[in-house]
């Protein structure tokens, strides 16, 4: 939360004009991403079998 105030006042510092303002901010991100990698060679010099899965989810919430 923001909060602004201001006034004005004439030359002989009367007050002319005020202001009073709040200012609120709510954010909020959501990010998701999946990895698949999969990897295969068989053959009589060297067999290779490899499987790969990676999640992310993440979540951002923010208020000011």
């Amino acid at each position: 939360m923001n909060r602004n105030n201001t006034f004005s006042t004439d030359e002989e510092g009367d007050l002319i004009n005020s202001n009073n303002r709040i200012t609120v901010n709510d954010g909020f991100q959501r990010n998701f991403s999946n990895r698949l990698s999969v990897m295969k060679k068989l053959d009589t010099i060297g067999k290779l079998i490899t499987f790969t899965f990676s999640n992310d989810n993440s979540e951002n919430k923010s208020t000011s």
